[in-house]
């Protein structure tokens, strides 16, 4: 056995995530949740809400937190504001401001500064409380770390001989969750899935098909979203780029279980497998701005960011689906807190076996919507048992397994993808574009299978029970294969004269339909589909 990354546990306080940003900054921990209406929080997660508050109200609010990154804040100016008013109101106390990048629109920025004098971080952020109480700025808080959701279980992608292709599509997750059969009827064309990780390999053979135009890499701010790595242990932790793969693992699974679904891959993760709640948020903001249906989000931080649930309320009420891991501390809630996963406009998915038993590693409560497959087992001689293990793509030419929430979750995001295709006519007047989240989870939540008597003690608290694709499907009509651009049930003479009308039209910023292989062009590699699914 080959062990290519190491994970370090994190001790967690149960309730540091309560700690927030000093009050006055923006509203106390919960507002978001307190702002929902009632529909759109389900009986199950109000539970969960209620747990959140608790933990909020009865813990210390202070901006003194391990997590918090030192010297930045994140505000929001307020319409007819410029930087300069900003900047002069905060002058006695930072000797440099430097703003990078913007999360949506002009107005959100990212504040990085020096300190003056003696002066001190809380006197920072104490005056931009003022700013906010005289109108220049519409909120302001810290900025957070963030980081990949299996940074926390101890595992690690690990690489073995038997690992190959074939057993990559043969494992156990893709017929317990029923996708074999589910492609019958959805392989998820015209379907958009965002996913916010750590780029991707696009030379893997296991990630090749559809893409979005748009790519991004927030890290190195281009559009070359690349998962690898430099070489260097940049965080001191004695591993070398343990970031690196999970995003194309990720990945990979999402490209196993919905073959024809178009990825949009957007990089927050460094190499070391860090990010922050800014950074977050721009994704996810761009996610919602260039056509996501699904977004995945197997990143997560502790801390709820007025920007993080701002641009998750943003993604549900354009009708996007957000699937988040519950995170791998094997706490109940509000023991721990993983965010996006705890809002209540997110899919919050958490890991179990091939048995239904809930990974030992995976968060759990009633905050959680659904459970799959994240667990793999490995024998006391250190090889691990194909038929028992999740197996994805890693950077190179490898196979490799892995545990974690994280790929529990693309299995969801996955057969979210596989239902989403069936309707696209959405949204419609029956079902309006906030309505879409729900309804889909609603059509994935009445195929479920019931996990609570293989899970004594936690019955109600992995979601309605284990994903089934299969009967999430069978609900809605077939889908259009990829290649069959007229619809006509058939790829054949008109779906080739659609491929040769747009030939070489698309450009490296524009969607066409007829570009399967998401390359910005119309040419060979689309006719090769075409020909490949003649008939």
């Amino acid at each position: 056995m080959n062990s290519q990354n190491v994970e370090l546990n994190r001790e967690i306080s149960p309730f540091s995530v309560a700690s927030f940003i000093c009050a006055s900054t923006v509203p106390m921990r919960g507002s978001h949740w307190t702002s929902r209406t009632n529909s759109e929080i389900p009986m199950k997660r109000a539970l969960c809400v209620s747990a959140i508050l608790a933990a909020a109200m009865v813990a210390p609010v202070s901006f003194a937190d391990d997590h918090e990154i030192p010297l930045s804040a994140v505000i929001q100016r307020a319409p007819g504001v410029g930087y300069g008013a900003i900047n002069a109101a905060l002058n006695s106390y930072c000797s440099d401001i430097h703003y990078a990048g913007t999360a949506f629109g002009d107005n959100i920025r990212l504040m990085r500064y020096e300190l003056r004098g003696n002066h001190t971080q809380q006197q920072v952020h104490d005056a931009i409380q003022g700013l906010v109480t005289q109108g220049m700025l519409v909120f302001g808080e810290a900025d957070f770390t963030a980081h990949k959701v299996d940074g926390q279980t101890g595992s690690a992608w690990v690489t073995d001989l038997g690992a190959t292709t074939f057993a990559y599509h043969n494992q156990y997750a893709f017929g317990t969750h029923g996708f074999d059969a589910a492609h019958d009827r959805s392989r998820g064309a015209g379907v958009v899935v965002a996913v916010i990780d750590s780029g991707v390999d696009s030379t893997h053979e296991a990630v090749h098909g559809p893409v979005t135009a748009w790519q991004w890499d927030f890290v190195n701010d281009n559009a070359y979203p690349i998962d690898g790595g430099d070489g260097i242990d940049n965080d001191s932790d004695g591993v070398i780029d343990d970031g690196v793969g999970h995003g194309t693992y990720v990945t990979s699974l999402i490209r196993l279980a919905a073959p024809e679904a178009r990825l949009m891959h957007l990089r927050v993760l460094d190499d070391e497998g860090s990010c922050d709640s800014f950074r977050l948020s721009a994704a996810i903001h761009s996610a919602i701005d260039h056509g996501a249906d699904v977004i995945n989000v197997s990143v997560s931080t502790e801390f709820n960011s007025s920007m993080l649930a701002d641009a998750i309320v943003r993604a549900r009420a354009a009708g996007i689906i957000v699937v988040a891991a519950m995170g791998n501390d094997g706490l109940p809630i509000p023991s721990v807190l993983e965010y996006p996963a705890v809002l209540p406009q997110t899919i919050a998915v958490c890991a179990i076996d091939h048995l239904g038993l809930k990974g030992s590693f995976s968060n759990f409560g009633s905050c959680t919507d659904f459970s799959a497959a994240g667990v793999s087992f490995v024998s006391p001689t250190g090889q691990f048992d194909l038929t028992t293990s999740v197996l994805g793509a890693v950077p190179g030419e490898g196979y490799a397994h892995w545990s974690g929430t994280s790929l529990a979750a693309a299995f969801v995001s996955s057969a979210a993808a596989l239902v989403r295709a069936q309707y696209p006519q959405w949204p419609d007047a029956s079902v309006p574009a906030s309505e879409i989240p729900n309804t889909v989870m609603a059509l994935l939540g009445q195929t479920a299978t019931s996990i609570d008597s293989a899970n004594p003690g936690f019955a109600g608290l992995l979601g309605t029970g284990r994903i089934n694709a299969d009967g999430a499907v069978l609900l809605g009509p077939p889908v259009a294969r990829l290649a069959d651009l007229d619809r006509d049930g058939r790829i054949d003479g008109g779906d080739l004269a659609m491929v040769l009308s747009s030939w070489g039209v698309c450009g490296a910023s524009v969607d066409c339909e007829a570009d399967f292989d998401g390359n910005g062009y119309v040419d060979g590699a689309d006719l090769a589909v075409i020909m490949a699914n003649w008939g």
